[in-house]
C-alpha cells in the first residue's frame, strides 16, 4: 500500500479560510490543482509503497508516542522549492508549533531507521494546498504568496498522528485512516 504519517486538519473555521484562498489561487489562471478540503494534512514522513505488515510494524513502532495536542496558527503563504519556480503552495505553522512538529519528525525518524527509512531533505513543517502543474500566470502567483505572507489563516489543534493510506485516481487521491496515535493531556 502507499502510506504515509499525517497531522490532520479539523477545524472548520480555517479550513474555510484556506479554501477562500484556494479560490483567489485558482482566480489567476494559474494552471494549479488544489489540495481537497478532506485532504489538507501536514506529512510527517511519506513512505511510498509498502506492504501491510510493514505499515503494522510502523505503527508498533510509533504507538507509544507521548505527546500532547499541538496547537498550531496557521501563518503565510510560501512555496516549494521558491518563488522562481513555483511547484507547491504552502501555508506556514508558527514557530512554536514548528519545532513541536519538527520534534516529532525527528523522534519519528529515529523509530523507523531500522525499518531503512531515512530523509535526507530533513522535515520543513507546511501545509499544501495546491500543487503547479506548469508556469501559466506564475507572476500573478508570485504576487498572491506575497500579499499573503503575514496573513493568520486560523489556528487548529492537532490532536493524533495518523498512518494514511493512499489510492491514487484520476481525479486525485482518496486518502483513508490505516493506523492513529492520540495524544494525551492539554495542548
Amino acid at each position: 500500500m502507499r502510506a504515509f504519517l499525517a497531522l490532520d486538519i479539523t477545524e472548520e473555521q480555517l479550513i474555510s479560510s484556506l479554501k477562500d484562498v484556494q479560490q483567489e489561487i485558482l482566480a489567476t489562471g494559474a494552471d494549479v490543482k488544489v489540495v481537497e478540503p478532506e485532504n489538507l494534512h501536514f506529512t510527517l514522513k511519506f513512505f511510498g509503497e509498502i506492504p501491510e505488515t510493514m505499515a503494522e510494524q510502523i505503527y508498533t513502532s510509533i504507538a507509544n508516542l507521548t505527546l500532547s495536542p499541538i496547537q498550531v496558527r496557521f501563518e503565510g503563504l510560501g512555496c516549494f522549492p521558491n518563488l522562481s519556480r513555483i511547484s507547491v503552495i504552502w501555508a506556514g505553522a508558527d514557530p512554536e508549533a514548528s519545532k513541536i512538529m519538527t520534534n516529532l519528525a525527528s523522534d519519528v525518524e529515529g523509530r523507523l531507521k531500522k525499518f531503512g527509512f531515512h530523509n535526507e531533505r530533513g522535515f520543513s513543517p507546511h501545509l499544501t494546498i495546491a500543487r503547479v502543474r506548469t508556469g501559466i500566470n506564475k507572476e500573478k502567483l508570485q504576487e498572491l504568496i506575497n500579499v499573503y505572507q503575514g496573513h493568520l489563516f486560523g489556528k487548529d489543534v492537532l490532536t493524533s498522528l495518523k498512518m494514511k493510506k493512499s489510492q491514487l485516481t484520476p481525479q486525485g487521491p482518496i486518502y483513508s485512516d490505516v493506523y492513529e496515535v492520540k495524544f494525551r493531556g492539554e495542548p
